[in-house]
């Protein structure tokens, strides 16, 4: 079963506080007998202070571990761009498409292969479906459609009249009431 990161961390300092107990309440020379295993204070120091190195040489891996990765994040950005630019170099001194550029790890640009009739017209099919399925219109299209605004209805009624309390009439694009 693993143990989860904390837990971890209450047993690293558990065996620190054993260690230092035992260092400083029992006497030296003192034999304790453990788990059926008889251990003298200084076997038994040792012992414990060999399972704690593990754990603090572990801790000090993974922060070296976090410091490089921030590190290599840092210079990520540069070295993108340097390869960046040593590409571009690369491809106006022997053409975008050469097989040069693959002595320096970068794949050649290739020209994409042109596209049969059949291919032509499905791609031209599928084009006019998507432009249908979004209702997608044209510069003329849309020039074509206007909107109308209606005026404004007075914001205030004065105190001689009074509101109106039917429904408004609407009307059409034509500016006739709709039916």
């Amino acid at each position: 079963m693993p143990s989860s990161r904390k837990s971890l961390g209450a047993l690293e300092k558990q065996l620190s506080d054993a260690l230092k107990g035992l260092g400083s309440e029992i006497p030296p020379g003192t034999t304790l007998l453990i788990d059926g295993v008889a251990y003298t204070v200084e076997a038994l120091i040792a012992e414990i202070s060999s399972e704690l190195s593990v754990f603090s040489a572990e801790r000090d891996a993974r922060i070296a571990a976090k410091t490089k990765l921030a590190e290599r994040r840092g210079v990520e950005p540069k070295a993108k761009a340097l390869l960046s630019g040593l590409q571009a170099f690369l491809g106006t001194k022997y053409g975008p498409g050469s097989a040069e550029l693959e002595k320096f790890g970068f794949s050649p640009r290739r020209e994409p292969e042109p596209l049969t009739a059949e291919q032509l017209q499905a791609k031209v099919d599928r084009n006019r479906a998507t432009r249908v399925a979004r209702a997608t219109r044209g510069s003329r299209q849309k020039a074509a459609i206007k909107g109308e605004v209606k005026p404004a209805a007075p914001a205030s009624t004065s105190p001689g009249t009074a509101p109106s309390s039917g429904p408004a009439e609407a009307t059409g694009p034509s500016g006739h009431p709709a039916p």
